[in-house]
């Protein structure tokens, strides 16, 4: 999702309108539960049967009114398994999207920035070698380094690293000295319990070298918010949306709640249904997880409420966003 911090005034009008009338400004597709990593932090590649979300039902997505002003992200699974990945692709050829890859099927991912000029390309990295190997349960890691030489000076790629118990500060500055070193960008996540990806172990703490060598403010309130010290509302009901390879809607990938299925409906027929709007209500204050997407949105709007609003429209700003 966009930093909105960086938004000039008239698109920060828009992300206000958008959030106070529930339109969505960022839409996870989740293309296919088909997956060649083994991950421990995620077990979605146990999931059967094996579904695809089919290129039709995508083309009706793009075509609603509702996503116009969204950006894509695109991804499984392992995207690049969906057996049209090649027509998924050229849908979006007008559209702001991202790509979240394992980088395990390199050739086919290279030729699609190739053809396609993927502009924002997000691989996985959760660790030196044999840490990752450990974790992803088979070895990504020459791979990723091979399509940081080739392809960082044809796309924006960012290097995701998870900090979960299976990896080490350690592991976090090998891989933030190789994004230094190649002038990508590192973005860290935090392992969650998501509900789509079957995880099944938690982390309560991170280590705080961690956190005093990270200075992004989602990192170093992670651990007050384990502590429970850190209570934000969650805008990101209003305006993320996400779509799972069957159709279902969710309120979000760590509920076991679906708004719908746009296999039966339209999304924009989902989204703004009396039905969803009073979900979304009841989950605001639900304060339960530390998603990268959402919570660094929160962080955001906090940040741009206290030093970018003019202090006359702090109050009905307040009362917009219910901060």
């Amino acid at each position: 999702m966009k930093n909105p911090h960086n938004l000039s005034i008239k698109n920060l009008f828009l992300w206000g309108y958008d959030l106070f009338n529930h339109n969505p400004r960022a839409l996870s597709i989740f293309v296919t539960n088909r997956c060649n990593s083994k991950c421990k932090t995620c077990y979605i590649w146990k999931k059967k049967p094996k579904v695809d979300l089919p290129v039709e039902t995508i083309k009706e997505i793009l075509n609603d009114p509702i996503t116009r002003r969204c950006d894509f992200t695109l991804q499984g699974g392992e995207f690049f398994l969906h057996p049209e990945y090649k027509e998924i692709l050229t849908l979006f050829k007008n559209r702001k999207f991202n790509v979240f890859s394992n980088a395990l099927c390199k050739e086919k991912l290279i030729e699609a920035v190739n053809k396609h000029k993927i502009q924002n390309l997000y691989l996985s990295l959760d660790g030196k070698l044999d840490t990752n190997k450990s974790i992803r349960g088979v070895n990504n890691y020459n791979q990723v380094i091979e399509i940081i030489n080739k392809l960082k000076n044809k796309a924006a790629i960012t290097v995701n690293h998870t900090i979960s118990p299976w990896n080490t500060f350690e592991d976090l500055i090998h891989v933030k000295n190789l994004c230094e070193k190649n002038k990508v960008r590192l973005q860290l996540g935090i392992y969650s319990n998501f509900r789509f990806f079957n995880t099944q172990h938690k982390i309560n703490k991170i280590d705080k070298r961690i956190v005093a060598n990270i200075s992004e403010e989602y990192i170093r309130k992670c651990n007050s918010w384990f502590d429970g010290k850190i209570h934000f509302p969650c805008n990101s009901l209003r305006i993320w949306g996400t779509i799972y390879p069957n159709g279902d809607v969710p309120l979000c990938p760590n509920k076991d709640i679906i708004l719908g299925n746009i296999n039966a409906c339209k999304l924009s027929d989902i989204w703004k249904s009396e039905k969803s709007k009073n979900i979304r209500k009841k989950y605001y204050s639900c304060n339960g997880c530390w998603n990268p997407c959402s919570r660094r949105m929160e962080i955001e709007l906090v940040s741009i409420a206290k030093n970018k609003i003019p202090k006359y429209f702090l109050k009905s700003y307040q009362q917009l966003f219910e901060l």
